[in-house]
Parts: structure tokens; C-alpha cells; sequence
């Protein structure tokens, strides 16, 4: 799954584990009545009612290194840019399709709570909340500002446990909360760090590597990143009501990646 790492010191760690109680009833709360359903132009074309067809679509290869260059240039990690790009797509979307009102999404973003020195897959989905900007230079302060306060947040902790209650109820009650919680989110964005060397498979070298997101519940759909070797690949997986042709979405994607990275 995607990963935001986040480094949390000892200290803070054992404070929030000695707090565990009181984050899962304060996430709990948020997650079913505090944070509101989300009404932008990708939910209401869905309008609770999902198709069972998604419609997929996978980009061209980035370069790494320039993602990179653009990263140190500004500052700010890769995911960060990568994040920033996407607030700018989806804010050229929404205006596309008569919503240029929107200023900020939630969306579900993964974040990782394993410690380097283990492989395991203990992350938490966290409604990020995701400013809507129009280009690249306005939108990422806002995206870092962002990103750099759910990175220290108790919300991570909060939400992994939630959920992992959440499962152990009776199934009726488990999957009537968790679709609750999917529609306080419009979409899954999941960025994986892939290897740095690449794949052989029979005696083959992998150019590339991607993968679609899943989504539960309500979610509208994913935006799945990944990297490997010395490129990212985007995809998309959308639901049919959602859009009729994602790679509408994915030119956008293009010409903003292009715009970007023409400079490095």
C-alpha cells in the first residue's frame, strides 16, 4: 500500500499509545459526524449510487531524477510535488465539469507507521484534506503546509486503530460505519516508493511497474504512484459515473508534469 512515512520520536509515540482511548473516541466521533460527506463535482455525479464498472488508465513514464530536481529546487520532498500536481488537476477537473468552487478535497491517503527496520504493511487511511489550487507555485506552501501537519498529527495512530476495531464488530455494524466513513473521502491517492534497481523476471529487464488503486466502499476512485528503477508511472481507476474517460484526467496530468519538469 502507499506510504507518507512518518518519523515519530519515542517519546511522542509512547505518549500517544498511553492516549490510545481517548484518540479512538475522538476519531471515532470525527469520522462518522464531525467531518462532512463530501459534495464536489465527483460525488455528486455518483450521487450515492456507484456503477460496478471502473474505467482505468495508466500515464507515461516520469523521469525520476527530474521529480527529484524539482524537489530540491523547492525544498520539499517528491511527494509533495507529486501531491501539489494532483491538487492542480483536480482543481482543472472540477472547473471542467462546472464546479470552480471547490477549493479543498478529502481524499484518502495512506500513511505508514512501520519503523524502517521493519517490512511490514501497518499504515493507516487518513482523511487528508487536500487544498484545490490553481497552479503549481500558489498550490504548493499550501499542499507542504498540509501534509507537514498530518505528518505530526495523532491522527495516523487514531485512525489505524479505529479501524482495526472496526473490523472485529459484527459485520452488518463494521461495513455500515466503514461506508459512513468512504464518503467523508472523494477519492484514494496511494504513493509507493517502488525499488531503486530494477526488476528481472526471466532474464527480462522491467522498464516499468504500476498499479490501481483499490477503493472501498463509496469512494469515487484512486490515484496510484509508484516508482521504479529511475521513473514514476501514474494511474487512474475511476468509477464509470464518475468519469466516462479517464484519460481526460490523465492529459491533464501530462501537461502539468510537462509544464513542471520543462525547466529541469
Amino acid at each position: 500500500m502507499p506510504k507518507v512515512l512518518i518519523k515519530t520520536p519515542f517519546l511522542r509515540k509512547l505518549a500517544i499509545h498511553l492516549a490510545l482511548p481517548l484518540l479512538l473516541l475522538y476519531y471515532s466521533v470525527e469520522s462518522q459526524f464531525l467531518l462532512p460527506t463530501e459534495a464536489n463535482g465527483l460525488t455528486k455525479r455518483v450521487d450515492g449510487k456507484h456503477s460496478i464498472l471502473k474505467n482505468g488508465c495508466i500515464g507515461p513514464a516520469i523521469p525520476l531524477e527530474k521529480l527529484k530536481n524539482v524537489a530540491r529546487h523547492y525544498k520539499v520532498s517528491i511527494n509533495d510535488v507529486i501531491m501539489t500536481v494532483t491538487s492542480n488537476v483536480l482543481k482543472a477537473y472540477l472547473s471542467s465539469i462546472g464546479d470552480p468552487d471547490t477549493t479543498y478535497m478529502n481524499i484518502g491517503v495512506p500513511f505508514s507507521l512501520r519503523t524502517d527496520s521493519k517490512l511490514d504493511n501497518q499504515f493507516a487511511l487518513l482523511p487528508f484534506r487536500l487544498p484545490l489550487t490553481e497552479t503549481f507555485e500558489s498550490g504548493l506552501p499550501a499542499v507542504k503546509a498540509e501534509m507537514d501537519r498530518a505528518k505530526v498529527s495523532p491522527a495516523p495512530y487514531g485512525y489505524y486503530y479505529l479501524i482495526a476495531l472496526l473490523v472485529t464488530l459484527p459485520r452488518f455494524l463494521s461495513q455500515t460505519l466503514l461506508e459512513s466513513f468512504s464518503k467523508k473521502c472523494s477519492i484514494v491517492f496511494s504513493n509507493v516508493a517502488g525499488t531503486r534497481k530494477p526488476y528481472v523476471v526471466a532474464g527480462s529487464q522491467v522498464k516499468h511497474q504500476s498499479f490501481y488503486v483499490p477503493c472501498m466502499m463509496k469512494l469515487s476512485g484512486g490515484i496510484a504512484v509508484v516508482s521504479h528503477a529511475d521513473s514514476v508511472k501514474l494511474s487512474l481507476l475511476l468509477d464509470k459515473r464518475v468519469i466516462d474517460d479517464p484519460q481526460v484526467m490523465m492529459n491533464m496530468y501530462n501537461d502539468k508534469f510537462d509544464e513542471i519538469l520543462r525547466e529541469f
